[in-house]
């Protein structure tokens, strides 16, 4: 409990850290919205990155219905006249709306000056059957109802993932993990962060689920097969491993300095504690 309340802690200043470092330099604000809208017709991927700010991905049921990317602009510099003039300079970028895969960003159209500074959030909808990579630095990652394949990565940041693809990859640094996956292939991995995984709609299921410095928490269902490595180190964990379900791939859960503990979510009582 200690240990988990100290990592908690550091994880807590890290954060706070990287977004003060944008006060330290920038103490007049600016912002404003901006909305882009196309057919969803040609895209069949999107990849979105943003510096100091978060993402928003929920995939829509209708693939005929109109995508929407809203890019909250913030801005700060050391007046207000000087960070209005930053929320001018920063341009949100949409590129190859009419191509397979649609690039979201933003950038600076003339050289960032040394007292300015950005924060750039994007919320996302878009048809639900489409590939996703989102990366963010020093900001969240929400991802819903995505059926497609996802990479997801963030640098002091949490994520929340929800995708049905063949494939979920999900890193961070500073920040925990939370995702619902019924797939094939899952990468979860954390530094500083706890990871929950729900995988109690999967059927065969294989990859590794690991953290530096928290708990991993991950449930199976009655249909979820894989043969399970469960290892930990300067922890406990309350299944060694083994077949569950019908078995097959494998599925290497660990943690260091932490927990690492396997539900069965169609169980009445816990699975057997080492």
């Amino acid at each position: 409990m200690v240990r988990s309340t100290i990592v908690g802690f550091v994880v807590v200043l890290l954060v706070a850290k990287a977004v003060s470092g944008l006060n330290l330099i920038s103490s007049n604000w600016e912002e404003r919205s901006h909305t882009v809208t196309f057919s969803p017709k040609f895209t069949k991927a999107y990849e979105v990155v943003t510096a100091n700010g978060t993402i928003d991905f929920a995939g829509q049921e209708d693939p005929s219905k109109t995508v929407e990317v809203v890019a909250h602009c913030k801005a700060g510099a050391s007046t207000s006249e000087r960070a209005q003039e930053a929320l001018n300079a920063i341009e949100v970028t949409t590129d190859g709306k009419e191509t397979e895969t649609c690039r979201i960003g933003w950038r600076w159209r003339i050289p960032q000056e040394s007292d300015w500074s950005a924060v750039v959030d994007f919320t996302i909808h878009a048809p639900k059957n489409v590939s996703l990579r989102a990366e963010c630095h020093n900001g969240r990652i929400f991802v819903k109802n995505l059926v497609g394949n996802a990479k997801i990565s963030t640098h002091n940041g949490q994520i929340n993932a929800e995708t049905a693809g063949e494939s979920l990859d999900v890193e961070t640094d500073n920040g925990e993990i939370i995702a619902k996956f019924p797939g094939r292939k899952i990468n979860l991995h954390s530094h500083n962060g706890r990871i929950a995984a729900d995988l109690s709609d999967s059927h065969s299921v294989e990859g590794t689920i690991g953290t530096h410095n928290g708990v991993v928490q991950v449930t199976v269902g009655k249909q979820t097969s894989c043969e399970l490595i469960a290892k930990t180190h300067h922890g406990w964990r309350n299944r060694r491993g083994g077949k569950i379900g019908l078995g097959g791939g494998k599925l290497v859960v660990t943690s260091h300095n932490g927990a690492v503990l396997i539900n069965d979510a169609s169980a009445e009582s816990p699975v057997d504690e080492e």
